[in-house]
């Protein structure tokens, strides 16, 4: 199965999906419509994918194990991240459980300065390293051997049904993930007016409040490097984690457990 996933890592098919995504957005004006309704559908997917499916569920559950979801739940987010354009779950599981081992370092998957290359699809190879735990999930594998097709086959459904929905509900949203899953690669790392950092840290991850708001609670990165293994991110006053809250509300209705928040709490902060 490893040998498998590391064939599945082809940067050419994401730089291609890609550039076809691009090009059927830019060329949307001649074939789709503007109205409110589209739009507030496209903010609704964005959440859906980047807040349920890339923070709370990729990166903080699957990544990291700082919570843990009913197993539907846990699929349903899954699939919505898997429809955000960034990769499978093995892909990015293992592509940031990289990142953290040689953040700011040589073999760092997405340093700030090859952001631009990342945009683009173009992604190193990564090492299967440490992946099992995720790998011998059959539902991973298969949205991993077949992401792309299945990411072509919604999209084409999706036309076929509605231009209008192909474009918000689709395209607008992927490239919108896309675009802040790689911004956030590079101000998590690289120091701007508004970036601060709470902890001293080897790397140079920052603190990003544009990116924190933007992502979901995502931004506030050096907060992240410090405690990994929490599902808090945001830790002062302001550092809304809007991802964090809606792991609180699952845990309440008892569809997460496991909750862990190993950084100080707020009023020691």
């Amino acid at each position: 199965m490893i040998k498998h996933l590391v064939k599945g890592n082809n940067p050419f098919t994401l730089l291609g999906f890609n550039l076809v995504l691009f090009g059927a957005l830019l060329l949307s004006p001649l074939y789709a419509t503007f109205s409110l309704p589209w739009l507030a559908a496209s903010v609704f997917t964005y959440f859906c994918l980047i807040c349920l499916g890339i923070s709370t569920t990729y990166h903080r559950a699957l990544t990291h194990k700082a919570v843990t979801f009913h197993p539907w739940v846990e699929k349903l987010f899954v699939t919505f991240a898997c429809l955000a354009g960034t990769g499978s779950p093995i892909m990015w599981v293992m592509t940031h459980r990289q990142h953290h081992r040689f953040a700011d370092l040589p073999g760092d998957p997405h340093p700030p300065g090859l952001v631009w290359k990342t945009f683009f699809g173009v992604y190193p190879r990564v090492s299967t390293q440490g992946i099992r735990d995720i790998a011998r999930t059959r539902y991973y594998a298969w949205w991993h051997r077949y992401y792309f097709a299945i990411l072509g086959a919604y999209g084409l459904v999706l036309a076929l049904l509605s231009l209008n929905a192909f474009v918000y509900v689709y395209a607008l949203p992927i490239f919108v993930s896309i675009t802040v899953s790689n911004a956030l690669n590079w101000f998590g790392h690289k120091k701007s007016v508004v970036s601060y950092r709470n902890f001293a840290l080897r790397d140079d991850s920052q603190n990003n409040p544009i990116m924190g708001y933007l992502v979901f609670g995502e931004g506030w990165h050096n907060n992240h490097h410090r405690y990994p293994g929490s599902a808090r991110f945001g830790l002062r006053s302001g550092e809304l984690d809007v991802s964090y809250l809606v792991i609180q509300l699952l845990e309440k209705i008892g569809l997460a457990t496991a909750v862990k928040t190993t950084a100080p709490s707020r009023s020691s902060t």
